[in-house]
């Protein structure tokens, strides 16, 4: 299936003019102004797995706490995403860190009241096997979350039961510890011919 779609990607590649790409430009409808076009080593560089910012709902991080209403009602956070080339791959974090953030916490019978929330921020990813994708990103997220609640455990706010979930799915029956087939570094990776 790889041999095909590299093949696929040579015979695009062939087709393609050789025009320097400074002068390709597609005209905008009128053809008062111009629109120049992404060079596919760009386009491709800029689709590998690495971390990027995304706007992250509080209540999906913070599920026991469905009750209550944030303000703002999600957070900036920077979370692998990207293409991996291969369908058996899927972008995973590798290395996290965490970041506490204030939010203005909300509920109906109580005044609001600002509260400090830990999330959990890639710093790393890697193509890993898609079976395994899932279990090692809530492996490394739950190492994150376990750090952090030893570390607050004189807090008010903690709540050891709102991690109980992560651990449940991370149950070794359902994660088997596998070899990545391969790693993607971050920035502009080989090119879709190159191995890697």
């Amino acid at each position: 299936m790889r041999l095909f779609t590299c093949f696929l990607q040579l015979l695009a590649g062939l087709a393609l003019p050789a025009v320097p790409p400074q002068q390709w430009a597609l005209s905008a409808g009128n053809g008062s102004s111009e629109v120049e076009v992404v060079p596919f080593q760009e386009v491709w560089g800029r689709s590998y797995c690495r971390a990027l910012e995304r706007l992250v709902d509080v209540v999906t991080e913070y599920p026991g706490e469905v009750q209550h209403m944030f303000s703002p009602s999600c957070v900036s956070l920077l979370r692998c995403t990207g293409c991996c080339g291969d369908e058996n791959l899927h972008c995973v974090p590798v290395e996290t860190v965490n970041v506490t953030m204030q939010l203005l916490k909300i509920h109906s019978e109580d005044p609001p009241s600002y509260v400090e929330l830990t999330f959990s921020q890639h710093v790393r990813c890697e193509c890993r096997n898609s079976q395994n994708a899932l279990c090692e990103e809530r492996q490394v997220q739950g190492k994150e979350l376990n750090r952090e609640s030893q570390q607050r455990t004189n807090s008010q706010d903690h709540r050891p039961d709102a991690t109980r979930p992560l651990r449940e799915k991370m149950k070794p029956e359902r994660c088997s510890n596998t070899v990545p087939r391969r790693a993607i570094p971050l920035g502009p990776g080989p090119g879709p011919l190159d191995t890697v």
